[in-house]
């Protein structure tokens, strides 16, 4: 009966005592982000349903075709209404435009949004319909001041020859600088972990302040962020770049579907096919700038 009540509160906006328990204890915020405990007898046993049942709720959105500004989707209101404009550029976005992985990725918006909204949304754990046969993924840019660093690794086959790659663009996607380099014969997880440790030293050495670092390797993103044993073979690795985190400066590691980081991936298979440590690359080779201009222009790829 108490699940019922807080499936009510949650879709049911017309009913009179949903309103009541709105207006008294909600303001308007969703039950899930209700940070008050203590009400009315009735209040109170629905704050202890909503506590067992919050880890089995997910924030179902179908196949992500709704506008992510101008429908209801997340409350009884749209997000638009909360926010003193929305950005030309994200006007046409969708749900699924904005969700990876069942997660997140709120630092594509160019729309600024308040701390309470970016909560709101982070709180609820989306779940995209993937009954949806094709999805389209485009280069992510920076949508806040700062600059877009892709990274990614490569094993050449059964040869072994591992190599890393990776460029610093800025948000409309103009060049700034490349790199590629040969490591030998190792696995795939030490170069992901390589071409971070360089694409990050680079970035620090060039004086940038604020990176948006993109990864399209969840694995390693994982050892990097939510810790890894000091036994692991490449802690060593992992401790460097977790050092270069703390430094004053801001910076994100974030995934990237592989679609959205094909620049990355040019790079890092010309240094695995080449014996040069590492390459430093001014301006882009002229077999790269094709891809580029894909990225620049957000040319959408389907999702394999």
């Amino acid at each position: 009966m108490l699940g019922k009540l807080v499936w009510g509160l949650q879709q049911q906006f017309d009913k009179p005592w949903v309103h009541m328990l709105q207006d008294k204890y909600l303001h308007n915020r969703p039950l899930l982000n209700s940070k008050r405990k203590f009400g009315s007898p009735i209040w109170n046993s629905i704050s202890k349903a909503k506590l067992a049942l919050l880890d089995g709720f997910y924030y179902r959105i179908g196949d992500g075709n709704s506008s992510f500004w101008y429908t209801p989707w997340i409350s009884k209101d749209p997000l638009c209404k909360s926010l003193d404009y929305v950005a030309i550029q994200d006007s046409q976005l969708r749900l699924k435009d904005v969700v990876f992985n069942d997660s997140w990725h709120l630092n594509q918006l160019y729309t600024p949004l308040t701390i309470d909204i970016k909560n709101l949304i982070s709180n609820f754990h989306p779940i995209l319909n993937t009954n949806d046969s094709m999805r389209w993924i485009s280069w992510h840019p920076s949508r806040q001041e700062g600059y877009v660093l892709n990274v990614d690794g490569s094993c050449l086959g059964t040869s072994g020859r591992t190599g890393f790659g990776g460029l610093i663009r800025r948000s409309d996607g103009s060049w700034i600088i490349g790199f590629s380099g040969y490591l030998g014969l190792k696995d795939n997880t030490f170069a992901e972990l390589m071409t971070i440790y360089h694409g990050l030293k680079i970035a620090r050495d060039l004086g940038f302040s604020s990176i948006l670092c993109y990864s399209d390797s969840q694995t390693v993103l994982d050892l990097i962020l939510k810790g890894h044993s000091i036994y692991h073979c490449y802690a060593v690795v992992i401790t460097n770049i977790q050092d270069m985190l703390k430094l004053n400066w801001d910076i994100t590691l974030s995934h990237s579907l592989r679609e959205g980081n094909f620049s990355a991936d040019w790079l890092a298979k010309l240094g695995s096919a080449k014996d040069t440590k590492i390459k430093i690359w001014e301006s882009p080779p002229e077999a790269l700038k094709s891809i580029l201009l894909s990225d620049a222009l957000r040319v959408l790829h389907p999702r394999a």
